[in-house]
């Protein structure tokens, strides 16, 4: 929020889509709950549309808000149930706010209920190669879904 506040989002800049992707560092602080993580997000976003709202006059580009990524080893992780509740809470926020898409990156990695280690580094946390490339595509995916409705 500290750099949306001080000259981050330009005037003049007029993407298709803006891409959202923070929370997963708060996830891990003491002090940050799910409804602080969850709130910290909505925020950004918010704040988002309301810039792009400001900076145009036609068409306002949607805010698309990445659902936090698993960890590796999901039944070893205390926190995948909060990130779950997380996700969920964001796609419900985005399925009721105007100009707010929601992208489920789970479906990605967990299958059958586990996590693909191959789509991860050995830290169980950061994507590796394989693993941003698949969500790379998703990503180019969704935002084309999205552009091709706005414009239908």
């Amino acid at each position: 929020m500290y750099r949306l506040s001080n000259g981050e989002m330009q005037k003049g800049l007029k993407p298709m889509a803006w891409w959202l992707m923070i929370g997963t560092n708060d996830v891990v602080k003491a002090d940050c709950d799910v409804d602080a993580v969850v709130a910290g997000i909505v925020t950004v976003a918010n704040e988002i549309y309301r810039k792009d709202r400001m900076n145009r006059r036609d068409e306002f580009a949607h805010v698309i808000i990445n659902s936090l990524f698993p960890r590796v080893n999901l039944d070893e992780d205390p926190l995948w149930p909060i990130i779950q509740t997380i996700n969920s809470r964001l796609e419900c926020y985005a399925e009721t706010t105007e100009g707010t898409e929601f992208f489920n990156a789970t479906a990605i990695f967990v299958k059958r209920g586990a996590v693909d280690p191959n789509l991860f580094l050995e830290d169980g946390i950061h994507l590796s190669v394989e693993g941003t490339k698949l969500w790379e595509e998703a990503i180019v995916k969704k935002a084309l879904e999205v552009i091709s409705h706005k414009h239908s």
